[in-house]
């Protein structure tokens, strides 16, 4: 009898001990961890109107309504797009593309708890909690059209993170004419410049604020010269600027002609109650070059158009 019971008694200790290794190993649906998949809408590029293959941005992942970076539960993870995308449709019709993560994937908390996303393109190593600009070169604008997208308020329950981004920094498109007394062959060495712009900012990513009184040394910016067949196009993507004008230069590079001069201002900006630079705006101007003047006509559009107007200088 007494063997009978330690018997019984092993038996019942092993089957105890069993169904503890069970629950301790088991993982019940809710407890499994969930994979964010992130995807962006094509269409939100300056240079393009879709997603380059390879491009990358970054995402942090911090709890709802956090108002700091500091503790985020994901910091500056790269998450790029294998083969781009072109964009299909506009506005709700926009297909988004999607994007994969370079290393470690970010997961959604277990316990279902409510996260917010910040992203920001392009991708730096070593961002905390400011993105760096630097607009001082303008020979490849995809490295600087910076970008931002804040979605909050997701879980696990939909792993699916909508990106919508939207361009941080302003944008200047100056199509150039001969006029009176300038030939198309007296443009074949025209430089364009902007002068005294900030060149250097950094991209608050908590609240998606450009820090446009940012210390740094102003400096000439060379506005880039676009592959056109039809126009003779320049474009720049500026540093948002609370002055209210700015003073463009155009030279002939001949040796000859002094540079022609145009101020960009409140006055031929129709929509614009003042001549600062805005964040998201693309200013577009159409510039003839004449010998005694120029003559300007022109839109400022999305990103967002905002109307240009007319200007003559000698």
């Amino acid at each position: 009898m007494k063997l009978f019971n330690y018997l019984t008694l092993a038996a019942s200790t092993l089957a105890f001990a069993a169904c503890g290794d069970k629950a301790d190993n088991v993982i019940t649906p809710e407890e499994e961890p969930v994979a964010v998949e992130f995807s962006a809408m094509v269409g939100t590029r300056a240079v393009n109107t879709a997603w380059s293959a390879n491009d990358q941005i970054g995402i942090f992942m911090v709890n709802n309504q956090a108002t700091t970076l500091t503790d985020a539960i994901a910091t500056n993870v790269a998450y790029k797009t294998e083969a781009g995308g072109e964009t299909v449709g506009t506005g709700a019709e926009a297909q988004p593309v999607a994007f994969t993560p370079v290393g470690t994937p970010i997961y959604f908390p277990v316990s279902g708890a409510l996260v917010d996303f910040y992203a920001y393109y392009p991708y730096a190593e070593g961002v905390t909690d400011k993105a760096p600009i630097d607009v001082t070169s303008q020979a490849n604008q995809e490295t600087i059209d910076l970008m931002f997208a804040k979605t909050p308020e997701k879980s696990k329950t939909n792993k699916t993170v909508a990106l919508k981004f939207r361009h941080m920094l302003a944008k200047v498109v100056l199509t150039i004419k001969p006029g009176e007394g300038v030939s198309e062959a007296d443009l074949a060495k025209l430089k364009v410049t902007v002068k005294e712009q900030k060149t250097k900012s950094t991209l608050n990513l908590i609240d998606g604020q450009v820090d446009s009184d940012g210390a740094n040394t102003p400096a000439d910016i060379e506005m880039k010269k676009q592959d056109d067949d039809k126009a003779l196009v320049y474009e720049a993507i500026l540093i948002p600027e609370t002055d209210d004008s700015r003073l463009f230069e155009f030279d002939l590079c001949n040796g000859v002609d002094a540079p022609f001069k145009w101020t960009m201002d409140k006055d031929n900006m129709e929509k614009s109650t003042t001549g600062m630079l805005l964040g998201s705006n693309r200013y577009s101007y159409t510039i003839t070059l004449n010998r005694h003047s120029i003559e300007v006509t022109g839109t400022i559009a999305p990103w967002n158009e905002v109307a240009g107007g007319e200007a003559s200088a000698d």
